[in-house]
């Protein structure tokens, strides 16, 4: 089969909606399919090369405002000329839907949504105006509202939101495929002989590890708000927070709110290289994920695969489908529910759940099959 992606972000942008297509792309390729991706062009990086037997077309994109934005539109006439040579057109949610819906109308091909998850009323959760995230919302309702062959949802909570939204005659063509995880990476193999304890001086410490981005619905405001409740009377805890710099205004926010708190046992450190995680991982005595929202839940998976308990907010949420092993329930999205789990966490209360794998081999053989299906 030949597959025609269309994605807003792809290699080398670095994050988990990248990492899942790149992963799911370069697995198509090696199971003898011709794959190539539409993109958008950043950094110094060329309008065209092949990784991994993947080609990859990207289109020039205005660096004003935001890049994806101008995606939309940028990428129609590329998209257009591709699309010809191709069976399948496969997108995600939300910038790139416009260019690869058009193409597939146009040119009668079959179209693929991803839904990485669905905002609805939490547009009005984050950092937008009100005007915006009307906006944001509408157009959300009105992709959603679309055509697809299929549409696959990254878990069982997504696709419950999705089939909620689309159109009656739509609900059978959703389906829930979970995109895996790397356990070459994340294992216990590949934890670096190295006391990172020590060379953090956190020896004598009971530390909280956060990684990832900063972004509001992903709770890490939240979380130092707690931490700091937690920290009056726990004066052998730590707040290890691993922070992506985008979005950068989020970004700024949390390392305010650290800096005003004056609270010593809260440190930032920029991210750290991808085969360091595990590490870090399994240097922390708790992992918390204080997400208000998820559409599955990476650092849920990878910090479960080390074995190490994990503090979550089920509720709303996709990471009662990820979790394994012992967790502690946020048992609601709020400063004092988040605080409380965190102290049961320090007392070693836990609840279990079955530990789950996510295989990549999984992944793209259903993707497959689902392709096989609509062609």
């Amino acid at each position: 089969m030949r597959i025609l992606f269309v994605l807003e972000y792809y290699y080398p942008n670095v994050g988990g909606v990248e990492t899942l297509f790149k992963n799911l792309a370069e697995g198509l390729a090696k199971e003898g399919h011709h794959v190539c991706v539409v993109t958008s062009k950043i950094q110094a990086s060329p309008f065209r090369e092949k990784v991994n037997g993947v080609e990859i077309v990207r289109v020039f994109c205005p660096n004003i405002f935001d890049r994806r934005y101008w995606f939309t539109f940028t990428a129609i006439p590329k998209v257009l000329v591709l699309a010809r040579k191709y069976d399948i057109v496969h997108t995600t949610t939300y910038n790139a839907i416009i260019p690869a819906k058009i193409a597939s109308v146009l040119l009668g091909k079959p179209i693929v949504l991803t839904v990485l998850e669905v905002m609805d009323h939490l547009f009005y959760k984050i950092n937008l105006s009100k005007v915006s995230a009307f906006f944001h919302w509408c157009f959300e309702r009105l992709v959603l509202r679309f055509y697809y062959s299929k549409i696959i949802a990254i878990s069982d909570f997504t696709k419950s939101r999705v089939v909620d939204l689309v159109q009656k005659k739509m609900r059978g063509n959703v389906v829930r495929v979970y995109h895996g995880l790397d356990y070459n990476n994340f294992c216990f193999e590949n934890i670096r002989k190295r006391n990172l304890k020590k060379e953090l001086g956190l020896d004598d410490r009971f530390v909280f590890l956060y990684f990832g981005r900063p972004g509001f619905l992903k709770g890490v405001d939240m979380l130092v708000d707690s931490f700091n409740l937690l920290s009056k009377t726990h004066k052998d805890v730590f707040l290890l927070l691993i922070l992506s710099k985008k979005p950068l205004k989020q970004y700024k926010s949390i390392q305010n709110k650290v800096n005003v708190s004056e609270n010593k046992s809260i440190k930032i450190i920029d991210s750290v290289p991808y085969s360091d995680l595990p590490s870090y991982i399994h240097m922390a005595d708790r992992v918390v994920i204080p997400s208000i929202s998820e559409g599955f839940g990476y650092t849920a998976a990878e910090a479960c695969t080390l074995k190490k308990p994990v503090i979550v907010n089920i509720k709303e949420t996709s990471l009662g489908e990820v979790v394994g092993g012992a967790y502690t329930q946020v048992i609601q999205a709020d400063i004092d529910s988040l605080f409380d789990a965190l102290l049961k966490s320090c007392r070693g209360e836990f609840e279990y759940a079955v530990p789950k794998r996510f295989e990549w081999k999984d992944t793209i053989l259903t993707t497959i099959k689902l392709y096989k299906e609509i062609i």
